[in-house]
């Protein structure tokens, strides 16, 4: 064999192995991107859920205490709320999502006065307290 040509032959299969490495390397980056993705809007999803949940057993949980009773919760919200309201009997809390706005919902036995909660991310402490016969939230 021609020396030369082995030294050739070599250097095709080492950029082989590079296209190869490269190839499954843009593989697996858009993977773990998509798994990242996923992984934030799961967490989304779980604080919205836990933040009407909270707000709606709190109301619950004064209402049955009477006129003047009050108590502290704390919620943390995540960062692509589109609208957080309480209204009527009903908490509902809107995400933007990769998918579309989706809302959470969380029905309860009390009537809220008509509040927009807070939509930035972070953690809240709402005071909620039974006025008229109505759960009123306050910051």
């Amino acid at each position: 064999m021609n020396a030369k040509y082995l030294v050739s032959e070599k250097g095709q299969v080492a950029a082989e192995y590079l296209v190869i490495f490269a190839f499954l390397l843009v593989v697996v980056a858009v993977l773990f991107g998509y798994s990242f993705m996923s992984l934030n809007e799961s967490i989304s999803v779980h604080k919205a859920k836990d933040a009407v949940l909270k707000i709606t057993s709190a109301s619950e949980n004064i209402a049955g205490l009477g006129e003047g009773s009050r108590t502290t919760i704390q919620i943390e919200m995540p960062d692509n709320v589109v609208s957080a309201i309480a209204r009527e009997n009903y908490v509902i809390i809107t995400l933007q999502l990769a998918s579309g706005n989706s809302d959470f919902v969380e029905y309860g036995n009390t009537i809220f006065s008509w509040t927009d909660l807070n939509t930035g991310r972070g953690i809240y402490n709402l005071v909620l307290e039974v006025s008229d016969g109505n759960i009123t939230i306050g910051s």
